[in-house]
């Protein structure tokens, strides 16, 4: 197949030695194509190599020099990338999966032979610049470290970059408010010893440069040509003096994306007078002149909420970013529901609860047995914080009745009590009666989770209190049981079991109904109500209060019905 597609050019085998060094894979064979000089005057070969799992595991093609930066999709090693992630021919075809790879070959090779398509070259590179941003050999050093960019603004900005270590990890944060590089700095669980601060220069560029800037020099030439204010910029800054300065690079309006670099100031050797003690040797070294700088390659990412949350697709998320929800409760529903929230994109959280956690709760609980004894409110605000620091959590052990909302960072667009608690829900009620709060939602689930309920209210006119008795009754209930509630010993009052694994699907359904209404799809007030699978309520001792709307549906079901408007007979 080799020969009849290359036909003209010499295709010999591989020795071991020569598939050794594409891959370690036993059993694996090669050939390789002697191909013309390209446009570098540079006479190449193309390395074929089947690995034993062949089709299983994917050929692979390897470029010999390698054409890093000479040609597309060549990586630094050599090898060529010839799908995107995911995107590689699937099938146990051997035939029909080594034509793909041939006809990806070919497309590479016609960008180049005979002569190359200069433009359409450059915009494939340019495409995929971050790839050549890897230094050849050891043409630039790579630096160790971890650049995480906390904000995504337009243009040219100084900022300052904050280094930390964990371990063998080091990390630098870039821009962003010094609230949310506290939040990064407590998830990375660094030490604050540990965190020094450094210069930043943000630089927008309107091409994308393909491979970094070797030395100082290289990276002036590159600023004077692409962007003279960043030039000018960076002048300033490095005759400061400050040592690391980190520069990170931007192309790209919608859909931007960074590579960074980092410059050491390379000092004279001048001796050094004896002190006593490391800040004061340090001082003392910094005192030196500088007479170089050195430049790493970085690798910088986006960590705003915006890549976080779909990175930058998704208008949902966008949408969430602007929004306050206040959970009331952080049990074992209000733990889903919260963190579902904050993953979904909700930008600013609130939970409320007054209890600390117990061992009893950690079946059925998202909290791990290192938060035992603490509020499970402010625990669970940590936890989310740890998971996601972009986003404001806090958390409150307290009553939602003593909980004053007018002392919140923001008013909330939406209040969620999934306590179950009658008195609680009563008030969060006759509060949205009141005018109090824009949009409340009531979530639970009924015994051994089987079913469950979710009540939003978007208009103080539409009353979810006519829906339940004097007793906090709910006249919807969709289960009866001969026995729902054990009681506990001591004064504990009564535990009603629940199955975390159904909670889930309850509190999916809570969560979908709160982020249609944050985001504008649904406005109108609501009741939806989670149905389980009849088999596991009838094992458990239960039964449908209505079986007729039951009838000839799925094992699992979801119905929505209106609020009503009108106090609701008994």
């Amino acid at each position: 197949m080799l020969c009849k597609r290359f036909a003209g050019l010499p295709v010999e085998p591989l020795n071991r030695a020569q598939v050794s060094e594409i891959t370690s894979s036993e059993g694996a064979v090669g050939w390789r194509v002697g191909l013309a000089e390209d446009h570098s005057g540079q006479r190449r070969e193309l390395c074929f190599v089947l690995p034993a799992s062949f089709p299983v595991a994917r050929p692979l093609v390897a470029v010999r020099p390698s054409a890093y930066h000479v040609w597309p999709h060549c990586g630094p090693d050599g090898d060529l990338c010839l799908w995107r992630s995911g995107e590689a021919p699937q099938g146990d075809d051997p035939a029909g999966h080594m034509q793909q790879v041939l006809e990806q070959v070919g497309r590479i090779l016609g960008l180049l032979f005979p002569q190359p398509n200069a433009t359409a070259v450059r915009e494939h590179f340019e495409r995929e610049w971050q790839h050549y941003w890897q230094p050849p050999v050891e043409k630039v050093r790579l630096a160790r470290c971890h650049g995480y960019l906390l904000s995504d603004a337009p243009g040219t900005v100084e900022t300052q970059a904050f280094c930390s270590e964990r371990g063998s990890s080091q990390f630098v944060l870039i821009g962003g408010s010094d609230d949310a590089r506290s939040r990064w700095d407590r998830a990375l669980g660094v030490a604050e010893r540990s965190i020094h601060s450094a210069h930043a220069l943000v630089v927008q560029l309107a091409q994308a440069p393909i491979g970094a800037p070797a030395n100082i020099t290289e990276l002036r030439e590159l600023l004077a040509q692409e962007n003279p204010n960043a030039a000018r910029l960076l002048e300033r800054r490095l005759a400061g003096g400050g040592s690391p300065v980190f520069v990170c690079f931007r192309v790209g309006d919608e859909r931007t994306t960074y590579a960074g670099l980092r410059l050491i100031a390379l000092r004279d050797l001048k001796p050094l007078n004896y002190v006593h003690g490391a800040k004061a040797q340090h001082a003392q070294r910094e005192q030196r002149r500088i007479v170089g700088w050195r430049v790493d390659t970085v690798s910088v990412e986006r960590a705003d909420a915006a890549w976080v949350h779909g990175r930058g697709f998704d208008e949902e998320a966008a949408v969430l970013r602007s929004k306050h929800v206040v959970v009331v409760g952080a049990g074992s529903l209000g733990g889903l529901v919260a963190q579902a929230l904050a993953h979904a994109g909700v930008g600013q959280l609130t939970i409320v609860d007054p209890e600390d956690l117990v061992p009893a709760n950690l079946g059925r609980h998202v909290l791990s047995a290192r938060h035992l004894q603490r509020p499970k409110a402010t625990a669970l605000a940590e936890d989310i914080g740890a998971q996601l620091p972009h986003a404001r959590v806090n958390g409150a052990r307290k009553r939602y009745q003593s909980f004053d909302l007018l002392q919140s960072e923001a008013t909330p667009d939406l209040v969620v009590s999934t306590t179950a608690d009658w008195p609680t829900d009563k008030h969060l009620m006759d509060q949205h009666a009141a005018g109090s709060l824009p949009a409340i939602q009531l979530a639970w689930a009924e015994p051994h989770a089987v079913a469950g309920h979710s009540l939003l209210a978007a208009d103080k006119s539409d009353r979810p209190i006519w829906l339940f008795d004097d007793a906090g009754g709910f006249t919807r209930a969709a289960t009866r049981w001969t026995r729902a509630k054990f009681v506990l010993p001591g004064c504990a009052g009564y535990h009603q079991p629940s199955t975390f694994n159904r909670l889930q699907k309850i509190s999916a359904m809570a969560v979908e109904q709160a982020v249609q209404y944050l985001t504008g799809l649904r406005a109108q007030s609501e009741h939806v109500t989670w149905f389980g699978d009849e088999l596991v309520l009838t094992r458990l001792g239960g039964s449908w209060t209505d079986p007729s709307p039951r009838a000839g549906k799925p094992r699992e079901c979801v119905e929505v019905c209106t609020l009503p408007t009108e106090i609701v007979p008994a």
